[in-house]
């Protein structure tokens, strides 16, 4: 039996929502427009920070600020982008949602030892999965602030898994990203489930799901 180290947005959270959620009440905040055009200036910028992050050329509290001083630059703002950073995540850690089904297919791998990966702030983190109750369907939360390091980095596996005590080839990464949660496994050498509610594929990873029933059914096959 598999040891199950779940990502955690994306793949059981609801990112999107509490994104779209947070997002909009910032824009509002600072009277931006919340469009489309500005919506995606925004994501562009976004995306751009956490591939650094990713690289481990930015850290996490620079990527808070750092996102948001772009932004305002591109929208000739003058507002602290510091305030609006903590706004922001303030505002994440107080929304969490869960995607469809996630609760019922965590209770249906009960019998799995399971823990949770993700990249994030710590706090930001441990809030919004307390506030889902989630905590108790896994042994242990790694969040990337707290280990030093993020997804992908070889080194944030080697860690979990020293701290699990458990040897890579009885592992398992489940996510929903192929930069993140797929090639991190690929690198680490531990074999990985790519979900794609989408119904997209890659090609790196071990196994390929479009849905929680498809993702449990190779689990309980592995």
């Amino acid at each position: 039996m598999k040891y199950l180290l779940f990502d955690a947005d994306g793949t059981i959270l609801d990112f999107r929502r509490t994104e779209r959620v947070a997002l909009e009440r910032v824009f509002s905040s600072l009277n931006i427009p919340y469009i489309p055009e500005n919506i995606s200036k925004y994501k562009e910028i976004n995306l751009k920070c956490w591939r650094l992050l990713e690289e481990n050329k930015m850290t996490q509290k620079k990527l808070s600020e750092e996102r948001f001083r772009l932004f305002l630059k591109e929208m000739e703002r003058s507002d602290d982008p510091f305030e609006v950073g903590v706004l922001y995540t303030s505002l994440l850690s107080r929304n969490g949602y869960l995607i469809d089904g996630a609760r019922n297919m965590l209770s249906s791998l009960e019998n799995y030892k399971k823990s949770l990966i993700t990249n994030g702030v710590i706090e930001t983190q441990n809030r919004r999965i307390d506030s889902l109750d989630i905590r108790r369907y896994f042994e242990r939360v790694f969040i990337s602030e707290e280990i030093g390091v993020n997804k992908p980095d070889k080194r944030f596996f080697d860690c979990v898994l020293k701290l699990l005590k458990i040897e890579r080839k009885d592992a398992v990464i489940i996510g929903d990203s192929i930069e993140s949660d797929i090639m991190g496994g690929v690198n680490s050498g531990i074999d990985t489930i790519y979900l794609s509610f989408d119904g997209k594929r890659s090609e790196e990873a071990t196994y390929n799901a479009k849905s929680y029933e498809e993702l449990v059914d190779i689990i309980k096959r592995l």
